[in-house]
């Protein structure tokens, strides 16, 4: 097997962590902004919708590790689905998935 690239990409938590910060940021923008007066909850939990979306984006995000490969003999199939996930195949070139613990 010859690797050509391989690279990381999140999961698609990251969506959800992004959309919780930008909720975050435009209800403290709201909340600090607004001409009543908010109480400290108000305050607070905006604020932690902010510090829990950037958290989730660096810290909880997992990353799979995506390999483009192709194959020089003819190999067992079955040796290379024990170790990766055939996302898809474009020619000679096969998009595969490092499996993760447990899968």
């Amino acid at each position: 097997m010859t690797i050509w690239n391989q690279y990381e990409e999140p999961g698609l938590i990251l969506a959800l962590w992004i959309i919780l910060t930008i909720v975050g940021a435009s209800a403290t923008i709201a909340v600090f902004t607004g001409g009543d007066v908010v109480g400290w909850i108000a305050k607070l939990l905006s604020l932690l919708l902010i510090v829990a979306g950037v958290m989730g984006i660096l810290f909880w995000t997992p990353y799979r590790t995506r390999v483009e490969a192709t194959f020089a003999r003819p190999v067992d199939m079955t040796a290379i689905a024990a170790e990766y996930r055939v996302i898809e195949q474009r020619g000679e070139i096969w998009v595969l998935e490092e499996r993760g613990n447990g899968e």
